[in-house]
């Protein structure tokens, strides 16, 4: 008895024991399926592929120059592919197909609603159990929120709570808290570390390739992200997840939030029917751009703003942003659309970067300024759209 007592516990020992990929591995456009076996094939363990077709997941490219858990390179491998993988009780690996969760979505329209009644509508649609953590949440003001469509419950709230700073966090009998927003309960930056070089990548891959490199859980709330087309970007310096979120989304008018544990929730950006009209500001910036001028000297476009009823500086751009060597047409995208002004779009591709950062609230008019100074770049409107063409220096 004592000897099959000891057996039972080597062996589930053995399972429980992390496995491990010794190096070298380089996979250079690999089928996922070879990839998967040549793992499994130098760790010597069983595995199971449940995948149907795995041809019709396509190729990796990774190179492993130290040893390395069996989990983690797995993950490394299937994440992007939108699959994942099990261990059994005899410590057998299963590859399948992600399973997406399916959480409640729940509906909301909240015109100029009270804070505290606004939570309780939503908790009672979510049908989840809260208690509200803060005295005198009614001195927190009115809510003015609608979506167009269903969203989670944590994107609903993290929209409510944040900008008031405000937060939530869920125990494990899964009751919701609202409390205040401490300085401890900030979370740590994330970062991407390089190379990242995206040539004409769908959106999605991007997004999931980003995620994966910063090791952060996600959540896509769109339908079908492939109608969002593709994505260029290149990166060779370690950059914020945050600023590498914006590149890839404010352009195609979609946005991001982390909600208090940590988790990112990639969403379409939605109008605020509240906010007042911009079409001055739009006429303003066509007037600036007419006739093909060239937009570059400080001096010139400075005055130009000062001549203004108002013009573009009452518009804002809000940190996080930190461009470094970025295209041109990319960094103005993105700064047009954190100020608010998603409608502009700009054509062409000069072979122009550019490096911005900013670290507080800053004028739009000031970081156009700042870009194009100096960029040699000609800006032309036709038809309300701005084509951008590099000016050859003779």
């Amino acid at each position: 008895m004592k000897t099959l007592l000891i057996s039972l516990l080597l062996t589930c020992m053995l399972f429980s024991a992390p496995k491990y990929v010794e190096p070298p591995i380089e996979f250079k456009d690999t089928p996922i399926k070879i990839a998967i076996e040549t793992v499994f094939l130098k760790t010597g363990v069983c595995y199971s592929i449940e995948v149907q077709d795995l041809t019709t997941y396509g190729t990796v490219s990774l190179i492993i120059n130290e040893k390395i858990e069996l989990d983690k390179f797995l993950t490394l491998i299937l994440e992007i592919k939108n699959l994942t993988f099990a261990v059994d009780e005899k410590g057998v690996y299963h590859i399948k197909k992600k399973v997406k969760e399916q959480k409640k979505r729940i509906s909301i329209d909240f015109p100029n609603t009270p804070i505290r009644k606004a939570l309780e509508e939503v908790f009672k649609m979510a049908d989840v159990v809260f208690v509200i953590e803060v005295p005198g949440i009614e001195s927190y003001g009115n809510i003015t929120l609608v979506f167009s469509e269903p969203q989670e419950l944590d994107t609903i709230l993290y929209c409510i709570l944040d900008p008031r700073t405000l937060t939530f966090t869920v125990d494990s009998n899964g009751k919701y808290r609202i409390k205040k927003k401490s300085e401890k309960s900030k979370l740590p930056l994330k970062y991407v570390e390089p190379p990242i070089d995206f040539q004409n990548t769908p959106v999605k891959i991007a997004i999931e390739t980003v995620f994966l490199k910063a090791g952060v859980q996600y959540s896509i709330e769109i339908a079908d992200l492939t109608a969002f087309g593709n994505v260029t970007l290149a990166i060779t310096e370690r950059q914020e997840l945050d600023t590498m979120l914006a590149l890839i989304l404010e352009p195609k008018n979609l946005q991001f939030i982390v909600d208090a544990s940590g988790i990112y929730h990639v969403m379409k950006k939605e109008k605020d029917n509240s906010a007042p009209p911009r079409v001055t500001k739009l006429y303003a910036i066509t007037d600036a751009t007419a006739g093909g001028a060239f937009i570059g000297d400080e001096k010139d476009l400075q005055a130009y703003y000062q001549k203004k009823d108002g013009g573009l500086d009452e518009y804002y751009v809000l940190p996080p942003l930190d461009l470094k060597n970025t295209p041109i047409k990319t960094a103005l995208e993105v700064v047009f659309a954190k100020a608010g002004l998603q409608d502009i779009k700009f054509l062409g591709d000069p072979d122009v970067n550019v490096t911005v950062s900013i670290k507080e609230k800053t004028p739009l008019n000031v970081l156009i300024i700042e870009i194009l100074k100096d960029a040699n770049v000609k800006i032309e409107n036709k038809s309300g759209i701005f084509y951008l063409t590099q000016i050859k220096k003779k």
